[in-house]
């Protein structure tokens, strides 16, 4: 299956700035890999299947990768302010790799609006019955963020890394589409 082609105009407002989700272009990467400056963020924004220093390389791969659409989060002046990546499997999409690029600007609800945009790309899709997606059961805030979008704990396999002699475990999350 080739990249997920759905229409992405609709802008939402946030912090008074309109933001939207765009494909990810070659002149997003320097934002993307000075968002991750150390092997515990690489560790929080992709989990084990990237090595720390992140290199554009790695992120090609994914640009690459069948089933996968990869989204840079811009502002009406077309800056770079968030990451995230859909994967697509039959009857759910995985979201993956979400980021919020400067740290500064966490907490301050761009999470939420793009989680959001990233819901309305797959829901628009009549097979997608469920969005899923993994974070680290420490990342409170995160998950706040996914359950006020409707997002619930599921039973989903845990997984366990160890990072910089920490042992982080991640908790699966689901969220299913919504009768209309």
């Amino acid at each position: 299956m080739g990249s997920i082609l759905v229409d992405l105009t609709t802008l939402s407002l946030v912090r008074e700035q309109l933001l939207r989700l765009r494909k990810f272009q070659m002149a997003d990467m320097p934002v993307l890999l000075a968002a991750i400056p150390d092997a515990k963020m690489l560790m929080q924004f992709a989990g084990p299947s990237y090595v720390y220093p992140l290199t554009a390389e790695q992120v090609q791969l994914d640009l690459q990768a069948d089933g996968d659409s990869v989204f840079s989060v811009v502002t009406e002046g077309d800056e770079v302010v968030g990451h995230a990546q859909i994967r697509f499997f039959p009857e759910h999409f995985l979201l993956r790799r979400i980021v919020i690029c400067d740290n500064s600007s966490r907490g301050q609800g761009w999470g939420n609006h793009m989680v959001q945009q990233l819901l309305d790309v797959a829901f628009a899709m009549p097979e997608v019955q469920q969005v899923r997606l993994n974070v680290f059961d420490w990342n409170t805030s995160a998950i706040r963020c996914y359950q006020s979008l409707g997002f619930v704990l599921s039973a989903g396999p845990a997984k366990t890394v160890k990072v910089a002699g920490e042992t982080w475990q991640t908790v699966s999350m689901t969220c299913d589409k919504r009768a209309s």
